[in-house]
């Protein structure tokens, strides 16, 4: 039925992301991207996973996470890894999702991150891709082009602009981000 083919973010009731997605989240630094799909991430059932590949396992990241009021005793952090770490942890989990942040700083090609996907008892990865001065998706236009969703981040708002499973014109306030964060003077 209809509640089989999608992966359910509680967070955003309205998002359709199919089973096996790959949902990228792009902006500029301090958008609100990484308290975005850390809010998504808390609020799918079952265990989840997160490559803190840019924070790493630090004061920032725990910071963020008591701030956002995430507290769970399955939700797996790694502060950095290979595809094949990455995929045995997801696996011995049991993760129903993934969240890379940032795949920017990571090394993983979308085949790597495809392969993750179809391997691993994973049902949605998300990723975080920063943009570069030009408003543009940092890395290979190929990350965009395989993505199944893609969410861009601004000023404390999202809004979705690709969709392998629903029309677009979707958005919404990223809930949790501070002025500060947003990039507007309090």
């Amino acid at each position: 039925g209809a509640s089989c083919d999608h992966v359910p973010i509680p967070a955003c009731p309205d998002l359709r992301v199919g089973v096996g997605a790959l949902v990228l989240v792009f902006g500029p630094p301090s958008a609100g991207k990484s308290t975005l799909t850390l809010q998504w991430l808390a609020s799918i059932e079952g265990p989840v996973a997160m490559l803190a590949a840019e924070e790493g396992l630090g004061p920032t990241l725990g910071a963020r996470l008591q701030r956002l009021g995430i507290k769970r005793r399955d939700l797996h952090i790694l502060g950095r890894g290979s595809v094949d770490a990455l995929g045995q942890l997801l696996t011995s989990t049991k993760a129903r999702a993934l969240l890379v942040d940032s795949i920017t700083v990571t090394t993983f090609t979308p085949y790597d991150l495809r392969a993750l996907l179809n391997v691993t008892p994973i049902k949605a990865l998300l990723g975080v891709v920063q943009v570069a001065k030009d408003g543009t998706m940092a890395g290979s236009n190929r990350l965009a082009h395989d993505a199944d969703v893609m969410v861009e981040v601004l000023d404390g708002q999202w809004r979705l602009t690709k969709s392998r499973y629903q029309p677009m014109g979707l958005s919404g306030e990223v809930p949790g981000v501070t002025s500060d964060e947003a990039g507007r003077s309090p």
